[in-house]
């Protein structure tokens, strides 16, 4: 990581689109996983409504506080993306809990979850960085369509 960090502070062409690249996929696993919360709420309490029941939700229902200071904007990014998926991961526990949504679509889902997270962050792996121009081009061919020009 201190190699991909030193190439975005030069300038590096590739490292700052596999930034980008990596930012962008970081945004859409949150986005993912609060669309996945808003359907569960949708859908959890429509069927408690329709058996005449509610469950209540405030803020402090399973989250501990912690102060927590980073150097880089994408790592608050990659937390409130952790974030987007507790919260999923909790409202799938209670849908299972209370059958409101099948184990296998719970499963199904708490891994899409994970995956979707998993392959963000291993997307660090794409960059490789070479002093030769010509070399570099041919070592992130996964990164080799440069968006930002």
């Amino acid at each position: 990581m201190r190699g991909f960090l030193s190439a975005i502070s030069d300038d590096n062409p590739f490292a700052n689109q596999l930034l980008l690249d990596i930012e962008r996929a970081v945004l859409d696993v949150g986005k993912g996983a609060e669309e996945c919360q808003n359907a569960l709420k949708s859908r959890m309490d429509s069927a408690l409504k329709s058996h005449g029941t509610k469950l209540e939700f405030n803020q402090n229902m399973h989250a501990s506080t912690d102060n927590l200071t980073f150097r880089k904007l994408l790592s608050y990014e990659i937390l409130w993306a952790v974030k987007e998926i507790d919260s999923a991961s909790f409202l799938l526990f209670l849908s299972e809990k209370h059958a409101l949504v099948s184990p296998e679509k719970v499963k199904e889902t708490r891994s899409s979850l994970r995956r979707q997270y998993n392959q963000t962050l291993s997307m660090i792996n794409y960059w490789t960085n070479t002093a030769r121009v010509h070399k570099t081009f041919e070592m992130n061919k996964k990164n080799s369509f440069l968006t930002m020009f």
